[in-house]
């Protein structure tokens, strides 16, 4: 049976307008995934997070936030071969062209491999909407 995902984002200007964006997303199943990624400023490493099982395709919704944000938190999609990216706010990607931002067949969306060199720990929350295996 599909999940209904209600989601809500709310953008205001100072001085300027505010728009409000709503929708639903269908998916086979949800997770939710809090991870602590310890700091690692002395030796960089990464903190592997397995964000879905199966192939590229398959998510639908995700929501990544942070306990902390900055430059020297940093992320990549799958494995070490694809582009590091910076989690300096939260990520937030709904439907097909815009997660493809983030992976095609060759680099699914399966795994995040986080390095944290902030000089703490921080905590993310993951929020993936996904259709079966």
């Amino acid at each position: 049976m599909p999940t209904t995902i209600a989601w809500k984002l709310n953008v205001e200007i100072q001085s300027g307008p505010n728009i409000i964006v709503t929708n639903v997303v269908q998916a086979d199943a949800y997770d939710r995934i809090e991870v602590k990624v310890p700091d690692s400023t002395a030796a960089p490493t990464a903190t592997t997070v397995d964000v879905q099982p199966g192939a590229a395709g398959k998510v639908k919704l995700l929501l990544i936030r942070s306990s902390k944000y900055g430059n020297n938190l940093k992320y990549k999609v799958h494995d070490n071969t694809t582009a590091e990216r910076v989690l300096n706010d939260a990520v937030f990607l709904v439907g097909a062209g815009s997660l493809d931002l983030l992976e095609d067949a060759a680099a699914p969306l399966d795994k995040l491999l986080i390095t944290n060199t902030t000089g703490q720990d921080v905590v993310l929350e993951i929020i993936v909407g996904r259709t079966a295996i």
